[in-house]
C-alpha cells in the first residue's frame, strides 16, 4: 500500500509491522490487515 498526499509518503504491507515514511523505516504498533474487503491500518502512522 501506498499513500501519498503533498510531499509525504507512506508505503506499508498486509501484515507487517514495518513502514516506510518519506523513506524512513518505522516500526508501526499493528500491521495493517484486511477486515470486510478493506484495509485497517494503524491512525496513528498516517496522522
Amino acid at each position: 500500500i501506498t499513500v501519498t498526499l503533498g510531499d509525504n509518503t507512506i508505503g506499508l504491507q498486509i501484515g507487517n509491522t514495518s513502514a516506510v515514511v518519506n523513506g524512513t523505516v518505522m516500526t508501526l504498533d499493528a500491521a495493517p490487515y484486511i477486515k470486510n474487503d478493506r484495509t485497517m491500518v494503524p491512525f496513528r502512522v498516517i496522522a
